[in-house]
């Protein structure tokens, strides 16, 4: 439904003169004549001004919870669903042509959506909050590369009244009904970009970060690899749509909400780029993650709004 109506909203919109925007410097990043579509989750190798905001929601629909076991049979009955939402704010400064500073605040955030759910799963928000420096490697006409060095810091609050009774049925001394853990890390991270032609560019990110972990006492290790495929229509045939594909690979906890385990994304962007300064996307986003003891595949379906406003 929201890709839908985003989607008519674009054609509405692409109608109007935007003769204006060609006219004027083009703030957004362009390579080989293509101008480069923003993502999410994706840091850019370009080191120019610009505020991105976002808010994305989820769900994983119906899904059965194993309670006990019968010989060696799970027994499902606790049925639920789990719902998602994600508000983001990032923001990059430059300094020099070839170096940025870099600072992003987004909150995660997991829940049940009825008793059997909260039950199972509990209530889950993981803050993350990133800051660092970004600097060019190297730059050509028709493609980017540069580093991102900072750290990142955690702030997990988990509530599970199943790990409750768990610590209660084995005598826990200190059960706990609510676990808040910092955790603090350095991360480095290289971006790429290649401006393919007018019509298509192509984007790869690899993160990695080390640290302190969500479970206390222990050090973490966390990556995330994405790479990212668009066209954009608007350089080459004036329409001022763009279409993107994209896949993501990560053991961040804003991702998979745990310690362990890998999230796995496939997205599908439309976004309206018919203007020099700012970009207007919708995302749709199809990913599993690793929950303990679901039946069958953990699916979520998602969807983000997102604009990216480019000063220079």
């Amino acid at each position: 439904m929201y890709f839908f109506k985003f989607s008519s909203f674009l054609i509405l919109i692409s109608g109007i003169n935007l003769t204006y925007a060609q006219k004027e410097t083009n703030k957004i990043p362009e390579l080989n004549g293509h101008v480069f579509m923003p993502y999410s989750a994706l840091r850019s190798p370009f080191t120019n001004t610009y505020l991105d905001i976002l808010v994305g929601i989820g769900s994983t629909g119906q899904f059965k919870y194993p309670i006990f076991e019968v010989q060696g049979n799970p027994i499902y009955a606790v049925r639920g669903e789990l719902l998602f939402a994600t508000v983001g704010l990032r923001y990059q400064q430059k300094i020099q042509d070839w170096v940025s500073l870099y600072i992003e605040n987004v909150l995660a955030t997991r829940l049940g959506t009825n008793i059997g759910s909260i039950l199972a799963e509990g209530f889950s928000t993981v803050n993350t909050f990133k800051i660092g420096w970004k600097i060019r490697i190297i730059e050509h006409d028709r493609y980017w590369l540069s580093a991102s060095a900072g750290i990142t810091n955690y702030k997990g609050s988990f509530i599970s009244i199943s790990q409750f009774v768990e610590d209660v049925v084995n005598n826990n001394p200190y059960p706990s009904l609510v676990t808040n853990i910092p955790a603090l890390n350095a991360n480095l991270g290289f971006h790429f970009s290649y401006g393919l032609s007018e019509l298509f560019g192509l984007q790869i990110e690899l993160q990695n970060s080390i640290g302190e972990s969500l479970e206390r006492g222990e050090t973490a290790y966390f990556f995330a690899y994405q790479t990212a495929l668009d066209v954009n229509f608007y350089q080459k045939h004036s329409v001022p749509i763009a279409l993107s594909l994209n896949y993501l690979l990560s053991s961040e906890p804003e991702q998979v909400f745990r310690e362990s385990g890998l999230a796995n994304r496939f997205n599908f962007k439309i976004a309206y780029t018919g203007t020099n300064d700012f970009i207007l996307g919708l995302t749709n986003s199809y990913s599993f993650i690793p929950v303990s003891d679901i039946e069958g595949n953990f699916n979520i379906y998602g969807a983000t709004f997102s604009l990216t406003y480019y000063f220079n």
